[in-house]
């Protein structure tokens, strides 16, 4: 059985794969951390991810830093704090970002959710539909940017919504929704 744990040091969150054998044992624990520093130079903040051996990621770090010049500092700070998680995620299952399909797209919202397939429940944060839809606009805007494939990402529904006026009388609209957008309280 493979499941994954988290590890809380003050703010900071690390995570763990567990592989377990027959009788329960653990027989592989791989760490993943996937570091992120805010590095302030000339009056400009910088967001650099690194990978578990102090490499640079950089796709998402040329995002942040290129890509997203003009966002706000609290949107980029946003996105590389989605963009950590999203790796910590590919890291651990040794996924490549550029074969994400609709099992793992369903197993990295688990992992958002913090239930991640876990028997022993031992995921510390847990994020809430409207958390992980925010993340998955975000994924969906940076997978847009640097050309990343993902048709599971970007698939969609159209509904029609019916509405009425103060006169009595009626309408409808047609939205479009993300088939793996999560159920909320504002798309039931």
């Amino acid at each position: 059985m493979t499941y994954i744990t988290e590890e809380k040091l003050g703010t900071k969150s690390i995570y763990y794969r567990i592989t377990t054998d027959a009788q329960g044992v653990e027989a592989l624990k791989r760490k993943v951390e996937i570091p992120l520093y805010k590095i302030e130079k000339d009056n400009i903040v910088w967001f650099v991810l690194y990978d578990d051996d102090m490499n640079v990621l950089s796709e998402p770090t040329c995002y942040l830093n290129h890509k997203m010049t003009t966002k706000s500092f609290t949107t980029r700070k946003a996105s590389a704090n989605a963009l950590r998680l999203l790796y910590v995620f590919l890291s651990l299952y040794n996924y490549k970002v550029r074969n994400l399909n609709l099992e793992r797209l369903n197993e990295l919202i688990q992992f958002l959710q913090g239930t991640s397939l876990n028997p022993i429940n031992e995921i510390r944060t847990f994020r809430s539909n409207d958390s992980v839809n925010n993340y998955l606009g975000i994924y969906r805007e940076y997978f847009r940017q640097m050309d990343i494939p993902c048709k599971a990402l970007f698939e969609e529904k159209t509904t029609l919504q019916e509405f009425s006026f103060d006169n009595d009388s009626t309408g409808t609209i047609e939205r479009v929704q993300y088939i793996n957008n999560l159920r909320t309280t504002h798309n039931i």
